[in-house]
């Protein structure tokens, strides 16, 4: 079997931005990127084109790349999470992010208001106001170590808007949404008669027992109006290979898409992008459950710390994705809490404020490393945190 564990030296001596940005002197636990090697399938797959030198216009399982992405993307969506879609339905795409703009662009008008949940994934952000757009927040409501959404406060939102980019399962917080929240917001959608937009990447990461639900999947009705995005980017740790898809939940959804942007504008697939993410997705299994096994222990890990220092710190308990969303307000700072861990624990976390000025006490913590690295993450954030009890409440 695999054994996805990469040691600090072999992290160090990678290129990735999130080991190398900030340097040797810093544990890195800020970008959602993971610390773990590829499935060997994978690394198989790709070596034997470099041997080859197989760069070439390609083809695979007798179809262009385009479509034979789509096809393991039907082939994904119906032996994972039980969901049904036509492959013709299936655009590739470079990444995630391209599909935010792409949508952005293609659902609203420069001017329109689109609505995003707070706290907010940066690209989103970017989306919608590097597009001449302008962004209305539905900020989440927390309460009993949970968020959800403010159903009211979305419909209000919505009013005047044509485009809801929804995060799901949610960065930063973790949060996994039900059945029935997703029928609630998809019939505001409907009565608002706006497109969704669901960024559905963290869809693998569903650490408890419960499935994730595809939000086109809930009715035909919410179906229609849904775009979703999805890649293997984050489940196999394979984001600078830039392969993602967007699904429409309709004929007439994709050719309201197409009419602002006509197939070939995008480009086309990447020959590497493509067999590594099918190869992922046809015999990565066995390996993922080993990183989701990993993730559950260092989230193990991050609930006996929030209990030592529980007069301090305050998070949800992530259902998903590989995030830990944690409030740092009682620590009475004077300066950003991802500022303090850096200088004082030589440890980086994402800022909060990245996903909103409202969130600037907060930060996010990624746990999608070896359970030897992360309690080094945590011995050196703990250790900040006792210099500046004894220091007192300012430091």
């Amino acid at each position: 079997m695999d054994n996805p564990i990469l040691t600090r030296a072999e992290l160090e001596a990678r290129r990735g931005a999130k080991w190398a940005y900030f340097g040797p002197d810093h544990l890195p636990s800020w970008v959602a990127d993971m610390d773990f090697r590829a499935p060997e399938a994978v690394t198989e797959a790709l070596a034997r084109l470099v041997a080859e030198s197989d760069f070439g216009y390609a083809i695979r399982g007798g179809t262009l790349l385009g479509p034979a992405l789509g096809r393991a993307f039907a082939a994904r969506m119906r032996d994972r999470f039980g969901w049904e879609v036509d492959p013709a339905r299936v655009l590739a795409c470079t990444d995630l992010v391209q599909g935010v703009f792409d949508t952005v662009q293609a659902f609203s008008a420069p001017g329109d208001e689109v609505v995003v949940q707070g706290p907010t994934y940066d690209p989103f952000r970017e989306g919608i106001e590097d597009s001449g757009r302008v962004m209305v927040v539905d900020h989440m409501r927390y309460a009993d170590r949970g968020w959800s959404v403010d159903l009211d406060g979305l419909r209000a939102a919505l009013r005047d808007s044509p485009l809801l980019l929804f995060c799901h399962p949610h960065n930063p917080t973790g949060r996994a949404f039900t059945r029935d929240e997703l029928l609630a917001i998809g019939e505001i959608a409907i009565e608002q008669d706006a497109v969704i937009a669901s960024d559905e990447i963290w869809a693998d990461f569903m650490l408890d027992s419960a499935q994730h639900i595809p939000f086109a999947s809930v009715s035909p009705e919410i179906a229609e109006r849904t775009v979703t995005m999805y890649s293997a980017g984050k489940s196999f740790g394979l984001a600078g290979l830039r392969c993602a898809v967007l699904h429409f939940g309709s004929a007439a959804l994709q050719e309201r898409f197409h009419a602002t942007f006509p197939p070939r504008m995008l480009g086309g697939a990447n020959i590497m992008g493509v067999e590594a993410t099918t190869v992922a997705w046809e015999s990565g299994h066995a390996w993922f459950e080993q990183v989701l096994d990993i993730i559950r222990t260092n989230r193990s890990r991050m609930e006996a710390f929030l209990e030592q220092y529980g007069d301090r710190l305050d998070a949800a308990y992530p259902t998903s994705t590989y995030l830990y969303w944690v409030d740092c307000g009682r620590l009475g700072l004077e300066e950003p809490p991802a500022e303090f861990f850096k200088r004082e624990g030589g440890v980086v976390f994402t800022p909060g404020a990245e996903f909103g000025a409202a969130y600037a006490p907060f930060v996010r913590v990624n746990l999608a490393t070896s359970p030897e690295i992360f309690d080094q993450i945590l011995a050196q954030a703990a250790k900040a945190l006792d210099n500046l009890s004894a220091a007192g409440p300012h430091g």
